[in-house]
């Protein structure tokens, strides 16, 4: 495929269906997000793009004053979400998509200048349009899993 048919394939909105990672040094397999994730990433004409991870199910805070947590509510609802928005494009040259990072809930994401490269490829199965993305390797706790994400088109 071209670019800039990788680019019109991508854009639209896909609903999470699994994300793992799986350290190639040892075949261990994590699920950083949680075993009952969802979420959302959406690839616009403009050239922008945002992604939101859910764990479910989350853990409602006590208060309905979200200021009000405690630093375990506010602890436990940073780890069971991530999002991040940014323009994104396609880099033939590493043969990957470019989320190009504006804002995150992590704070060190929000760089700017940070592309965060995603390997992409697309299938058909049955009349669903999947996304496959996986990461480079990305270090947790001192081992490196790539991530892999598989995406449905939303319809």
């Amino acid at each position: 495929m071209t670019k800039e048919e990788i680019i019109q394939k991508a854009i639209g909105t896909w609903k999470m269906t699994r994300i793992y990672g799986y350290c190639e040094n040892d075949g261990t397999e994590i699920n950083h997000y949680g075993h009952h994730t969802t979420g959302i990433l959406m690839y616009q004409p403009s050239g922008y793009m945002s992604v939101q991870l859910v764990n479910n199910p989350r853990e409602r805070f006590q208060s309905e004053d979200w200021n009000m947590g405690t630093d375990a509510e506010i602890r436990a609802a940073f780890l069971s979400y991530q999002a991040y928005y940014g323009k994104f494009y396609y880099d033939e040259e590493a043969e990957a998509i470019i989320h190009k990072m504006e804002g995150s809930l992590f704070p060190n994401w929000h760089l700017g200048n940070l592309g965060e490269l995603r390997y992409a490829e697309f299938e058909e199965v049955g009349e669903d349009e999947l996304l496959h993305i996986r990461t480079p390797p990305i270090e947790i706790k001192g081992k490196e899993y790539v991530f892999h994400a598989i995406w449905k088109r939303a319809l």
